[in-house]
């Protein structure tokens, strides 16, 4: 088991898949425990993201296959074939436990608008990592995953669009990158950020926006029960505004 860990020498290319080749001509033998501590032992292999494929041989191969078949990865990593056969087999072990995973893709995530809190400059903004699949080739492995700025959610963005780009490296040398886009809109009222969509600015003064009123000067006020006359002077809607 020590085989696999991360300071073993053995493990001379990071960068390709580990894998464990099980091949045997009969069921185990041994002590009453051997079977069941062979598949933990796979179990924990498995579980760490370790490819194993097995190949039952000989003329009784079929009635022990069933046994590689709980110890490999998946069915499907199990052969079988008769001890002339062993070249094809081999062919077909190398084959089967080399495959890159290929045409990865992932989908584009683009965020809603996001409005900056009038008084404020940022807005805070959460997103969850973007997801990948790969559609040819075995599972893949992920071996890093790098982000581009490097920031985590939830994060402060200023008023504008933002591109995160994360990329993720795979064993076996394949990397996808999928990009989060985050867009963050208000406008400025006399260098204030504001949304405008339930505020309004009236000459530089910030106003939750409210039906029935208009600005006057940085005043905002209900056009009900009053009017708007020059130089921005509010008077009642049945005075008459001043001559200037």
């Amino acid at each position: 088991m020590q085989i696999f860990s991360g300071e073993n020498p053995s493990n001379n290319r990071p960068d390709v898949d580990d894998v464990v080749v099980i091949i045997t001509d009969g069921e185990p033998r041994g002590r009453s425990n051997t079977l069941q501590l062979t598949k933990e032992y796979a179990n924990d292999l498995k579980e760490k993201g370790i490819l194993i494929v097995g190949a039952a041989v000989g003329p009784d191969r079929r009635k022990f296959k069933h046994i590689l078949e709980e110890l490999a990865t998946s069915s499907k990593y199990v052969l079988d074939a008769d001890f002339n056969q062993m070249d094809d087999i081999l062919a077909k072990l190398v084959a089967s436990s080399c495959i890159k995973p290929s045409k990865c893709s992932c989908h584009e995530m683009t965020s809603s608008p996001i409005y900056v809190k009038p008084g404020d400059t940022t807005a805070v903004v959460e997103w969850p990592i973007p997801q990948f699949t790969c559609k040819a080739g075995r599972k893949a492995t992920l071996k890093k995953t790098e982000v581009t700025p490097q920031i985590t959610s939830p994060h402060a963005f200023a008023i504008g669009e933002h591109i995160i780009n994360y990329t993720f490296k795979l064993k076996g040398g394949v990397s996808v990158t999928c990009p989060v886009t985050i867009t963050v809109k208000g406008e400025l009222c006399r260098g204030v950020v504001f949304n405008s969509g339930d505020h309004v600015c009236c000459c530089g003064t910030i106003h939750p926006r409210k039906p029935g009123h208009e600005c006057c000067g940085s005043d905002y006020f209900n056009t009900s029960n009053q009017k708007c006359c020059a130089n921005a002077n509010l008077v009642s809607s049945q005075d008459s505004c001043p001559t200037p």
